[in-house]
């Protein structure tokens, strides 16, 4: 989704054509980020379930210690993939690509 995001970009004018073609993939940049959560989310909690209440039920460990559990697991994962997800566009999508703009 990224390269496609920088190939529509990469053919745009430099004039308003480019403003707008900018435009445009900052919108599917915040829109397939904020997607990746979602769906993260949604994709992993019926997988876990029948494990979760298992061991739940048994005594293992309460809900709040698997949520942080959870959570912490999940941080490297939330860190890069969108990490890699923004330098693929970002170099693809602006015409000067300095790593001090994009930091």
């Amino acid at each position: 989704m990224s390269i496609s995001s920088g190939i529509n970009a990469e053919y745009g004018q430099l004039e308003k054509d480019a403003l707008r073609d900018i435009s445009g993939c900052l919108f599917l940049i915040v829109y397939m980020l904020s997607l990746f959560g979602v769906f993260n989310n949604i994709q992993v909690l019926p997988t876990e379930l029948p494990l979760f209440v298992r061991e739940y039920s048994s005594g293992t460990y309460s809900i709040s210690a698997w949520y942080i559990a959870k959570a912490l697991i999940e941080v490297p994962a939330c860190i890069i993939l969108p990490l890699i997800f923004n330098l693929i566009c970002y170099f693809m999508i602006f015409k000067d690509p300095m790593i001090t703009k994009f930091l």
